[in-house]
């Protein structure tokens, strides 16, 4: 009976599985329709994935933050607001300083398509528009890509009512940084794939599949052995 229940949850997770990981293709193949229709290059799609990765990690510290403060209860919400708002400023400097130092290293590589000169350290706001105008599209299929990260339980709220910085570490608000890991991998993909001398629809195809196809759920999904049906040879034993 319970081996029974459990393969019927396995199952119904298998298939819950499969189910995303076919959402994942589409958004795959919509964001390379949509580069390929626009005669996108992978050189100026990097661009997409720097906003992407700006907005969606910005929402998701903002996001992570907020709804653990907001569960605390009496005095724990006082000491969890103060502790938010200080998470919270410390990582809209630093995240945002980040990804704006990340823009002027993106733009020694890819340069973005305008007139505007750089406003002292940073890019003039021509260069930041041109980055929204151009790649709107992108970040909105991102944000369905990255829709799991916003469904995760939310951090266990602490046992001790007034320990509330022993529960924020288990926020895990170093999340969004990996993102800029992988940007930075890509930059290595497209020197390889200039050298190699790769057609740019040939690019196009490997960026959109490192950054929207759902390897993992792939790898996880080829692995899992099948249940043998009741009453089959292979389930009867020898």
């Amino acid at each position: 009976m319970d081996s029974g229940f459990a393969t019927i949850c396995e199952d119904f997770a298998s298939m819950q599985t499969r189910q995303q990981v076919l959402f994942d293709i589409f958004l795959f193949a919509a964001a390379l329709a949509v580069a390929l229709w626009s005669r996108d290059t992978g050189h100026n799609v990097v661009w997409g994935m720097w906003l992407s990765s700006l907005v969606l990690g910005y929402a998701y510290i903002v996001w992570s933050i907020g709804r653990w403060v907001f569960a605390l209860k009496g005095g724990a919400f006082v000491g969890g607001v103060f502790s938010g708002v200080f998470l919270l400023g410390f990582f809209t400097f630093h995240f945002g300083m980040f990804h704006f130092g990340h823009a002027i290293f993106l733009n020694d590589f890819f340069p973005i398509p305008v007139s505007g000169e750089r406003t002292g350290l940073f890019l003039s706001f021509d260069h930041y528009w041109w980055v929204i105008s151009h790649y709107w599209w992108f970040l909105l299929i991102a944000l369905l890509s990255e829709r799991s990260a916003f469904m995760e339980p939310r951090a266990p709220l602490p046992k001790e009512p007034g320990n509330t910085a022993k529960a924020l570490r288990k926020v895990n608000l170093m999340k969004p940084y990996a993102k800029v890991v992988r940007l930075h991998i890509l930059i290595f993909v497209f020197a390889f794939a200039d050298t190699v001398g790769l057609t740019q629809a040939l690019i196009l195809v490997i960026i959109h599949a490192a950054y929207f196809l759902p390897w993992r759920n792939l790898q996880a999904l080829l692995r899992k052995p099948s249940h043998p049906k009741k009453g089959s040879p292979s389930a009867a034993g020898p």
